[in-house]
């Protein structure tokens, strides 16, 4: 082969070929394989990925039990839940039935008139057995007088307990002291009366 036949030749090597744009002054693009086109797709998927994982671990802290060590060296499990109040036993005052001591349902005899009037020197007293109020009672009708006076002790508008006392025959004009223990323990008893009269049967 001639040198002219092997220049020839050397002219047509596709090899040495120059870039379509590089005969046009432009920078040929460089060649991407089908791999590097499809990476910014896979970090994408593997930020949302860690994203949903991330968020679905949250979620089960958030609402589920979370197991803690305990001091035993074994495994407890403890809510992550805010605890729920309990009411305290102090929240409210305790309610106590009332003592009752009574004979005579109040206002059930027939003819009978209120009688609080009657009473005079009343005391309410604190004791070991329980409250005591006492005084004395004045008949002021013209005929003996049959009276019942019911106790009843207070602490803080709270009825502890009731008791009553009968005071039969108390003639026209008479006093009579009397006295009656309601078994409550209170430290300052406050005592309310009622009290009823009727024309005696004695």
């Amino acid at each position: 082969m001639s040198d002219k036949a092997s220049d020839d030749f050397k002219s047509t090597d596709l090899a040495d070929e120059p870039h379509p744009k590089a005969r046009r002054g432009e920078n040929p693009e460089p060649k991407t394989s089908a791999a590097h086109r499809r990476l910014p797709l896979i970090i994408g998927a593997c930020v949302v990925a860690v994203a949903l994982v991330a968020g679905g671990v949250f979620w089960l802290y958030g609402h589920r039990a979370v197991p803690t060590q305990s001091s035993g060296g074994g495994t407890t499990v403890q809510s992550s839940a805010p605890p729920s109040k309990t009411p305290s036993a102090s929240s409210s005052p305790s309610v106590v039935a009332p003592v009752i001591d009574v004979k005579t349902q109040p206002g059930s005899v027939d003819g009978y008139v209120g009688a609080l009037k009657d009473v005079s020197g009343q005391t309410c007293t604190a004791g070991p057995g329980g409250v005591t109020a006492a005084g004395t009672v004045t008949n002021p009708a013209s005929s003996k007088q049959d009276y019942r006076i019911y106790i009843s002790i207070l602490n803080d508008n709270q009825t502890l307990g009731i008791t009553e006392v009968d005071i039969n025959g108390v003639d026209p004009g008479a006093s009579q002291q009397w006295s009656g223990v309601v078994a409550v323990q209170v430290d300052s008893p406050k005592c309310v009366l009622r009290v009823e009269r009727n024309n005696s049967a004695a």
